[in-house]
């Protein structure tokens, strides 16, 4: 429900940025993309490569915070992914955590860091 109302007010109001269902989720810099790195790790997540690409398309960077949990309540979902695209602060007073999306033509430049896998384990 979350990402049909992000989808939703995305295209009904700021289709100039990507969608979130057909988008890649990059970082502005190492720092970011490290943080990224580390939580998808810790995470369980397969994460393998940190690269740096050059980007030919739409771009939106948002606060994680404000990717909320979808519920029944399709108005209270569209408020919450209209807070989102608006990049308002986040409602639980924390710093924000970004995020950002790209879409068009990518292209990996640079590999920056890979994360060895224990394929015994």
């Amino acid at each position: 429900m979350r990402e049909f109302a992000l989808e939703d007010v995305r295209e009904s109001e700021f289709s100039n940025y990507p969608s979130r269902l057909s988008c890649l989720y990059v970082s502005k810099t190492l720092k970011e993309a490290e943080f990224w790195y580390n939580l998808f790790i810790d995470l369980g997540r397969p994460t393998f490569q940190i690269v740096k690409v050059e980007v030919d398309g739409k771009e939106f960077t948002g606060d994680a915070w404000n990717v909320f949990e979808g519920t029944t309540d399709i108005d209270n979902n569209k408020e919450l992914a209209k807070r989102y695209w608006l990049n308002l602060d986040n409602n639980q007073g924390k710093e924000p955590i970004l995020e950002t999306i790209v879409d068009g033509k990518i292209k990996v430049i640079e590999i920056v860091k890979i994360h060895e896998v224990d394929y015994e384990k």
